[in-house]
């Protein structure tokens, strides 16, 4: 064991891995060659964007009571110009006056961030360019509808499942949180990918879904449900311990995002039946590798379920310490199954293919973090400026960390300003607090330390800033420093 896994592993005891939020919530992995979307002019996307706000907003707390987003406001910005949406009407808004409103536009594709604007709440979004193919069907294949999507999702964490000060305002999730402490990271996917507990999770999520599509079957397939989260539970319980907290936090926003999406591209958002329509022609299977996925995928098709079959599903989330499938499989007796050859042929082929993709990322940033000879920089979440960006969440035994690959993150630090964008990071818990660290090689051009003054130059790892030295088992930390 190198002397920087030792000191991590002491220092990130007892410490929650979960630290930072993604620019967006995670998708399936897209078909491969499938075309994508490409945003309209901002123009047209407000315009779009007001639409389904007009038709979804103001029903928002028929979706979940309490969630009422009728005075909510939309900002929509690609940088270079800015857009304030809501139910009556859209307006473009100067970027000076967003700066002057205290609103910084997310300086990532993708990226949110709460807001205040004219005395009301809302969020500010920078959409993405494009939108692929999502082979599971949560994700509409166009920028208008997966910013919409993104927007009522994140604002559901916002306002309804957190307080002011980022603490929880249901007590289940706090209770869940205790829960989880000590079991494994909630996000990360081991790399290599370990497939075996990928098939029980997607088997968890396509019985739930066939139970919501199927009503007729409904029974046979809530026991398969049952079978594979007992055998899932039973086989990875340090998984089991952990993923409960994320299942309702992730499933129910994501509840709460498919339902107003599916209710803005109907006819009639009124007529339950219209959405339940939209829903079950859309929402297909999993047959492929996504841990980050499966809290979304698993606690959403959980909660359409229990709406089917006539559970109050959403006030036992508010009230108990209980995930979706908690509800709707409470008193099912398990059924033996085999594990379908087409799930366990696409996961296993998607597995292989993420890795490959993986490796030039994580197998060079893992040798990095291990070599003495580097630097390790660490930036204190913080002092962050923007939301998390990259490729997803990773663990490997070598570094048993939160992984990010492509990271896109940018920090206000003392001395100066940070600029990741497309480097390897991982979420470091050290003294009390979490770091974003990643190697560096004292030898290389784009690496100047003058005193207490670090430079980085290279178009990926960018800013001036003052840091504080440490060194530790042979190997050097750099702490950049919050203003």
């Amino acid at each position: 064991m190198s002397g920087l896994v030792a000191l991590l592993l002491a220092a990130a005891s007892g410490c929650a891995a979960d630290a930072a939020q993604p620019e967006a919530p995670p998708s399936a992995v897209s078909s491969a060659g499938a075309a994508e979307a490409t945003a309209p002019p901002l123009p047209e996307l407000a315009s779009r964007l007001q639409e389904h706000v007009a038709a979804v907003w103001p029903r928002t707390s028929r979706i979940w009571p309490g969630a009422d987003f009728t005075r909510h406001v939309l900002l929509v910005s690609d940088g270079r110009g800015a857009w304030a949406v809501d139910k009556d009407g859209k307006r473009e808004v100067p970027l000076a006056d967003l700066a002057k409103g205290g609103v910084t536009v997310p300086p990532n594709e993708g990226g949110f961030g709460a807001v205040t604007w004219d005395g009301r709440r809302g969020i500010i979004v920078r959409p993405a360019r494009t939108a692929g193919v999502d082979p599971t069907g949560f994700d509409t294949a166009d920028v208008a509808g997966r910013t919409f999507g993104l927007a009522t999702h994140e604002q559901f964490h916002t306002y309804v499942q957190q307080d002011k000060k980022g603490g929880w305002v249901w007590e289940s999730l706090r209770a869940l949180e205790e829960k989880a402490e000590g079991g494994e990271d909630t996000r990360a996917q081991h790399y290599p990918t370990r497939t075996e507990p990928r098939m029980y999770r997607a088997m968890v999520y396509n019985s739930l879904l066939a139970a919501y599509k199927e009503p007729a079957e409904r029974r046979k397939h809530l026991a398969a449900a049952a079978h594979w989260q007992r055998t899932w539970a039973a086989k990875y319980p340090d998984e089991a311990k952990a993923q409960p907290m994320l299942d309702a936090l992730e499933g129910s926003a994501r509840y709460f995002e498919s339902m107003a999406v599916a209710m803005a591209l109907v006819e009639d958002p009124d007529d339950p039946a219209q959405v339940r329509g939209r829903l079950t022609g859309t929402l297909k299977p999993l047959r492929a590798v996504n841990k980050n996925f499966e809290p979304y995928a698993v606690g959403a098709s959980a909660l359409f379920t229990a709406d089917a079959m006539g559970l109050n599903a959403r006030q036992a989330l508010v009230e108990e310490p209980v995930t979706p499938q908690d509800v709707v499989l409470k008193g099912v007796v398990p059924a033996a199954q085999s594990m379908p050859p087409d799930v366990k042929r696409g996961i296993e082929e998607s597995a292989a293919a993420s890795d490959r993709k993986l490796a030039p990322d994580i197998e060079p940033f893992v040798a990095g973090m291990n070599d003495k000879s580097k630097w390790i920089l660490l930036a204190p979440l913080s002092a962050a400026i923007s939301t998390l960006g990259g490729s997803g969440f990773y663990t490997t035994d070598e570094v048993p960390l939160t992984i990010v690959p492509k990271a896109r993150l940018h920090f206000r630090l003392r001395g100066g300003n940070l600029d990741i964008d497309g480097v390897t990071v991982a979420e470091v818990p050290m003294e009390g607090q979490i770091y974003f660290g990643t190697p560096l090689d004292p030898r290389d051009r784009t690496v100047s330390l003058k005193g207490r003054t670090l430079t980085l130059t290279s178009p990926s790892l960018k800013g001036t800033f003052t840091v504080t030295s440490k060194t530790d088992e042979g190997q050097r930390f750099l702490y950049a420093q919050e203003p």
